[in-house]
């Protein structure tokens, strides 16, 4: 008896060790994650979840006459301003993504998801990347992903000049120029390109080992879900399409640590601790 019940506090020991790690020390550990080498797989992702998106056809006519790039910059310019007035501490649901409210919070995820929602509305594929300590939006431009920080407001490019992914500044970074992207500036939100802060280490981009990008529908649902009992019960027991939501990681060099699937990762260290 005295021995079930050391084997019962040492697994429950276990668990609460695993639990802390995984939920407390990694970011998303209840979504549903895809782990992927491959660039392809993520950009296939990607242009699945666009397909599905719902076009909510808002009004577009200001955009209508410029040229793609300009349509990109005028989104960052919108999603900066609703941005700058954001001084509270509620989340933005699908619903009220474009509310002009001083009671959204002024953060680089927030600001992801604007851009990532008027992306979508101007007909663009795109994605929004969480990293470790920043979120930004890749946007499908010109036959490549594009990197585009609208809460820094920058851009990089490689040393041809051309418009670089994420993936590009994140293992060649030595050989990228940051530009901005719109030359208007807001009191409340940051400029990447000033005060010599992309040239000096570490920074946002630099030493950089996180690239997840979750589906639309789980990045609008997000913080309501992950706050919902039932939905990351629903996600520990491997019932998905009920749970947190979902996504893919790209490891994206070999310093990349697995993040979410809290529940399997919590199923495989239990069984293979009693396996032994």
């Amino acid at each position: 008896m005295k021995s079930f019940k050391k084997q019962i506090f040492a697994l429950g020991i276990l668990i609460i060790s695993i639990s802390y790690y995984e939920v407390i020390y990694k970011p998303f550990p209840f979504i549903n994650m895809t782990y992927t080498n491959s660039i392809e797989q993520v950009n296939n992702f990607s242009f699945n979840d666009f397909h599905s998106y719902k076009f909510r056809n808002i009004d577009l006519s200001t955009a209508a006459s410029m040229s793609d790039f300009q349509k990109i910059t005028w989104a960052v310019e919108k999603a900066r301003n609703l941005q700058d007035i954001s001084y509270g501490s509620l989340l933005r649901e699908k619903e009220s993504m474009f509310d002009e409210n001083r009671s959204y919070m002024n953060i680089c995820s927030e600001n992801s998801k604007i851009l990532s929602n008027l992306l979508y509305e101007l007909n663009f594929p795109n994605r929004i990347i969480w990293m470790d300590g920043h979120t930004v939006v890749e946007v499908y431009f010109d036959q490549k992903w594009v990197l585009i920080d609208s809460y820094g407001n920058v851009v990089a490019k490689n040393k041809l000049g051309i418009l670089a992914s994420l993936e590009d500044v994140i293992n060649n970074y030595d050989e990228m120029t940051f530009h901005k992207i719109t030359n208007l500036t807001y009191d409340n939100l940051p400029e990447y390109t000033e005060n010599n802060y992309l040239n000096t280490s570490p920074n946002v981009y630099s030493d950089q080992n996180l690239f997840v990008v979750l589906d639309n529908n789980s990045v609008n649902s997000l913080h309501t879900k992950n706050r919902d009992a039932m939905n990351i019960m629903n996600s520990i027991l491997g019932n998905y399409s009920d749970g947190v939501g979902s996504g893919i990681q790209f490891l994206i060099n070999d310093e990349s640590k697995l993040v979410g699937n809290y529940g399997i990762k919590v199923y495989e260290k239990i069984k293979f601790s009693l396996q032994n």
